[in-house]
């Protein structure tokens, strides 16, 4: 059987109406009449429930994975917040396969979570050409999580990681993953894909620093207390626009702290790498999506939307020197949810979007979601970002 893949998007309220009407076209883009996985991606407009009566109605026991995210996106298809939205990629042929899994219990256990993620990867398909993680993207440490799932592999076992944090409509509460039909929450959903097929990837951030350097002067893993002797969040304060001071979802969309990035991923990323905040406490400081440590220097940041559009540019040129004039017959979006509508207007995002697409190929089926932190690797080295855009194409 030939490699097969096909994307399909929906944005009726109905959950079981909305999944059908994603497959139906996912299958029909594909040639599919057999599916043998699906990858799902909805927003938290969709009940979880509802959603894994449909799964079960449209899939039955088909493998899948997925996640709730900000937004979904899908081809020339972008829905963001609280309003119904699912997207789907499916998969079919004996030259691609999957294996998945469900890892529970993540938050304070994210390196002990990503060691059994990886043993894992390592033991399920030898042959797998990389790894997608679907994380909480609010109870996660991610750093320490792909910390944990790097350190199995040896000098001879490396592979690629893709992926991002469950995300919601920004109120921050609760986010979900998906597998094998099930919705879970303080998890890791997994899958790996191997088979006869190449990876090309691109990942870009849009964030400029602002102000000065600032230090870090206490700090517990990822969760800062003091910066420059005074609590974190007062030194945050002078940054945040008015409307953000008492809106965090707001704030965490447009602010970021950015640290000095490694002299190895410079040259071909950024000089900076930058931390999503996930939320101030109540004693002052603040929660972040990786680890810190105390002298380390920090910038506050904020979104810069010609750097974002310059990004995509320079993303489609990357990927398309790896293709060497072929197409991918799927591409795999996880974007940041800090780059979607609470800082652009639609037309502009639809208009990267579709540049993307225009220029990887129109007819690609292409699937993904809007982020609360993304992974992908830099000159072969994993690493976690936020407030980056990553894309993952696949090809013969």
């Amino acid at each position: 059987m030939n490699l097969k893949c096909g994307s399909g998007a929906s944005n009726a309220k109905n959950t079981q109406e909305a999944l059908n009407e994603a497959i139906t076209s996912a299958k029909k883009e594909g040639g599919i009449d057999e599916v043998t996985f699906a990858s799902i991606y909805f927003t938290v407009g969709h009940d979880p429930t509802d959603l894994e009566k449909a799964i079960k109605v449209s899939l039955g026991d088909v493998p899948n994975c997925g996640c709730s995210g900000e937004g979904v996106i899908a081809k020339n298809f972008s829905i963001e917040g609280d309003s119904p939205g699912i997207s789907v990629m499916l998969f079919a042929g004996d030259k691609i396969h999957f294996r998945n899994q469900i890892f529970e219990n993540v938050s304070d256990n994210d390196f002990e979570v990503g060691h059994k993620i990886g043993e894992w990867a390592k033991k399920v398909d030898k042959k797998s050409k990389c790894v997608i993680i679907f994380t909480d993207g609010l109870s996660t440490n991610s750093s320490s999580l792909r910390d944990g799932i790097t350190s199995t592999f040896s000098l001879f076992f490396k592979k690629k990681v893709f992926g991002g944090g469950a995300g919601d409509d920004l109120s921050m509460k609760k986010t979900y993953q998906i597998f094998n039909g099930k919705v879970y929450s303080n998890a890791v959903s997994v899958f790996s894909i191997g088979g006869k097929f190449k990876i090309a990837h691109a990942v870009n951030h849009g964030i400029s620093p602002m102000g000065q350097e600032h230090i870090v002067t206490k700090v517990k893993d990822n969760i800062i207390y003091e910066i420059d002797g005074q609590k974190a969040f007062s030194a945050l304060k002078p940054y945040l626009h008015d409307d953000e001071v008492d809106n965090w979802g707001k704030a965490s969309a447009g602010l970021a702290v950015a640290f000095k990035a490694p002299l190895n991923v410079i040259e071909s990323y950024d000089e900076y790498l930058v931390r999503f905040m996930i939320q101030p406490n109540e004693d002052g400081s603040l929660l972040i999506s990786a680890n810190a440590k105390e002298g380390d220097s920090i910038w506050i940041s904020r979104r810069d939307l010609d750097k974002i559009d310059s990004g995509i540019i320079a993303m489609a040129e990357r990927v398309n020197s790896k293709l060497k004039a072929q197409k991918p017959f799927a591409v795999l979006n996880f974007d940041c949810a800090g780059r979607g509508r609470v800082i652009m207007e639609e037309s502009r995002k639809m208009k990267n979007l579709r540049y993307l697409q225009n220029e990887l190929g129109a007819s690609t089926p292409w699937a993904g979601f809007y982020t609360f932190g993304e992974f992908a690797p830099i000159n072969n080295t994993n690493e976690f970002h936020s407030y980056t855009n990553v894309i993952l194409a696949l090809y013969t």
